[in-house]
């Protein structure tokens, strides 16, 4: 088990990679604290995790309130006894054009992608820094390299 005796924390963890990945990681012997604002679906990893003999906490919350992208590292830690990795998989599309752009889902894009990731990084490097040193993961995306067309703030 490559990551035993490790604690890790992945945001948007609820679905997809994000979900993907913290099973993957508890299979590997890590504690995983589990974040997505779907409280059902953060039940069901951690019950699929503990079900397999891994160990999970589950938070359910809102990253873009700065308290609750803090309280998930602080949690975290507390549960476990510190941390040793954070995957910030958070993300979202944002709008799919620039003319007649909606605000309110620019505002979002980069709230989710920018903000909460920065607000979570810097909350987790004192934790991982009190166990020696860390890994901080962040999903990117080939639009990063080439713009999308369809989504002009992810891209950004």
């Amino acid at each position: 088990m490559r990551l035993a005796n490790k604690i890790g924390l992945v945001t948007a963890a609820g679905s997809g990679m994000g979900r993907a990945g913290a099973i993957r990681f508890a299979k590997e012997g890590a504690a995983v604290g589990v974040v997505d604002l779907d409280q059902a679906a953060v039940d069901a990893v951690v019950g699929e995790i503990e079900a397999a003999g891994g160990r999970a906490i589950g938070l359910a919350c809102d990253l873009r309130d700065d308290g609750n992208a803090r309280m998930i590292v602080k949690e975290t830690a507390k549960a476990f006894g510190g941390l040793d990795f954070v995957w910030n998989h958070v993300g979202h599309p944002g709008p799919a054009a620039i003319e007649g752009i909606d605000m309110a889902d620019f505002e979002l894009a980069i709230d989710l992608n920018l903000r909460t990731v920065l607000v979570t990084t810097e909350a987790a490097l004192p934790e991982l820094r009190a166990r020696g040193g860390g890994a901080l993961l962040y999903t990117a995306s080939t639009s990063g390299l080439r713009g999308s067309a369809f989504s002009p703030v992810y891209s950004a």
